[in-house]
């Protein structure tokens, strides 16, 4: 398996073009199940080697993947039936229910939510205000990203829910008006840029928000950079839970849900 993700790793970083194709889709569907696999292989010195590159192509792959998606939807005749055939619809929706029912525990009385990284196809946000009765503003570096978002919105029939502020996480303001802030798993792909991120966001929130961070655990760290519970702890939060998805469900995202000390 380990050789697999090698040679997965040297093809995704020979192709000049990440976008949606039956190449693209098959070395990233791959890589994906690679990821899911319970017995992990993480500590191998090879695999730990091209983390940081692997990270870095698998960010470009999914920000393709997503604006490609997003277009697709937007300009469907039957925009909820399209986002049915998004290949991972059924796994945002089930992380979504799971990270809302986390949050509820460490706070009954969550009503709104700050989504930084949200992206172009912000599904978490959808099915937190659709499913779960949250609102959620939107917040992206990438002011692409915003648009695409809101013309989503819009051919979902959800425009009163298309807010979308085009900020970088550090410098984003008036973060206290909201119950959690959502930190996706793309914000900041070293440990320096999330730390710096953490402690950032620590100077500025009130001590009774929550601070919802997206991480993995075990192989799928292959996807996404990995955020331990000490990371948080040196930014000046206190871990009050994490959510791990059951083994099974498809899902690859944790969360760790924090406060301000």
């Amino acid at each position: 398996m380990i050789s697999r993700v090698n040679q997965l790793y040297a093809e995704l970083m020979s192709l000049s073009d990440l976008s949606p194709s039956a190449v693209t889709n098959r070395l990233f569907s791959e890589l994906v199940n690679i990821a899911l696999h319970p017995v992990s292989f993480m500590d191998n010195i090879n695999v730990r080697q091209i983390l940081p590159q692997l990270h870095d192509v698998c960010a470009r792959g999914e920000a393709a993947m997503e604006r490609y998606w997003s277009h697709k939807i937007s300009t469907s005749s039957a925009p909820w039936e399209t986002l049915a055939e998004f290949p991972y619809t059924e796994n945002y929706s089930l992380l979504a229910g799971m990270e809302v029912a986390a949050l509820k525990e460490v706070n009954p009385h969550i009503k709104s939510v700050l989504f930084l990284g949200a992206g172009p196809l912000p599904l978490t946000s959808v099915f937190y205000q659709k499913y779960h009765g949250l609102k959620v503003v939107d917040v992206d570096v990438d002011h692409s990203a915003c648009h695409a978002s809101q013309n989503l919105y819009k051919a979902l029939g959800m425009d009163d829910c298309s807010v979308c502020l085009h900020h970088d996480a550090q410098h984003i303001e008036n973060i206290q008006d909201f119950d959690v802030i959502l930190m996706a798993a793309l914000v900041g792909l070293s440990p320096e840029q999330k730390q710096d991120i953490l402690t950032s966001l620590r100077q500025r929130m009130a001590p009774n928000q929550l601070l919802a961070v997206r991480s993995v655990d075990g192989n799928a760290e292959l996807l996404y950079p990995k955020l331990e519970n000490q990371d948080l702890a040196q930014a000046g939060f206190d871990v009050k839970s994490i959510m791990t998805p059951y083994q099974g469900s498809g899902v690859i995202n944790s969360m760790i849900i924090a406060q301000p000390i």
